[in-house]
C-alpha cells in the first residue's frame, strides 16, 4: 500500500540578484498568499508577515549539515541519465528534457535505532541554456559536499548531469521501509511516494530597486516562528507536492 500526505502548493514571483533574492507568495497552502522571504545574504532569510508587520529571521548554516549527514548512508546506489528530447517552450525559451533516475538502500541512524529504507526516484528536469552567463556564479558544487563519499556520490549525479536552468521539474521519490523497528505496533505503509512539481511561466532580466530585499521600515521581530518556515538542509527526498 502507499501512504498519501497532504498536498503543499504555492505560486509566487522571484527577484534574485547576487546573494540578494526576494520571493512574494501569491497563492496556496505551503505559506500565506501575502507573505514575503528575503534573503539578504548566503546566511540569513527573513520570512515577513505583511498584515502584522512583522518578521522572523533565520539564519542559515554555511554549506551541508555534516552533523545529519554522518548519521546517514547510502549502499548499493544505481543511476541512470537519458537525454530525452528537445523539451517544449516554456516561458517564452526553448528547453531539452532529461531524466535522472537513482536507486539506493538508505539507513539512517536515529540515537539507538537504525532505520533502513530502499528508495527509488525520478527525477525530470526541462532546462533552457539561454541563461548560462547569469547562472555560472551560482554554480558551485564544493558548497553541497558533505564529505562522505556515498552520500557526495548522490549530489554529485545530480548536479553534474543536468545543464543550464531548470524551467520546469517533476520529481517522484518512493520509499520502502526494509523493516519495523522493533517493539513497534505501528501499521507502516508498505510505500510512501512523494511528488515535487516546479514550473516556471514567466523569466526575464530587470533592474531592480535594491531597496525591495530590505525589511520595510515599522517591521517588528515576530514572537513565534513563521508556519512551515524550518530549513531542512540535508535531504534524500523532496518535499511532498
Amino acid at each position: 500500500a502507499e501512504s498519501r500526505v497532504d498536498s503543499k502548493n504555492m505560486t509566487a514571483r522571484a527577484v534574485l540578484d547576487g546573494e540578494r533574492g526576494r520571493i512574494d507568495i501569491l497563492s496556496g497552502n505551503r505559506y500565506a498568499p501575502g507573505s514575503i522571504i528575503l534573503r539578504d545574504s548566503d546566511v540569513r532569510l527573513f520570512f515577513l508577515d505583511p498584515e502584522r508587520k512583522q518578521f522572523t529571521e533565520i539564519l542559515l548554516p554555511k554549506g551541508p549539515n555534516r552533523e545529519a549527514a554522518n548519521r546517514i548512508s547510502i549502499t548499493n546506489p544505481k543511476f541512470n541519465f537519458i537525454d530525452v528530447e528537445a523539451g517544449p517552450v516554456i516561458a517564452g525559451y526553448p528547453t531539452r528534457h532529461y531524466r535522472l533516475t537513482t536507486s539506493y538502500q538508505m539507513a539512517v541512524t536515529m540515537g539507538s535505532i537504525v532505520v533502513r529504507q530502499q528508495v527509488d526516484a525520478t527525477i525530470d528536469r526541462w532546462t533552457t541554456t539561454a541563461f548560462d552567463a547569469a547562472i555560472a556564479k551560482y554554480v558551485d558544487e564544493s558548497d553541497l559536499l558533505t564529505g562522505k563519499s556515498d552520500i557526495d556520490e548522490l549530489i554529485k549525479a545530480e548536479s553534474s548531469k543536468f545543464k543550464g536552468l531548470t524551467l520546469k521539474l517533476r520529481s517522484v521519490v518512493k520509499t520502502t521501509p526494509e523493516q519495523r523497528m522493533q517493539g513497534s505496533k505501528l501499521n507502516l505503509p508498505s510505500t510512501r511516494q512523494r511528488v515535487r512539481e516546479m514550473e516556471v511561466t514567466k523569466i526575464e532580466e530587470v533592474k531592480v530597486n535594491p531597496e525591495i530585499f530590505s525589511i520595510p521600515a515599522g517591521y517588528k521581530p515576530a514572537t513565534e516562528v513563521a508556519p512551515n518556515s524550518s530549513a531542512k538542509y540535508l535531504t534524500m527526498e523532496p518535499t511532498e507536492k
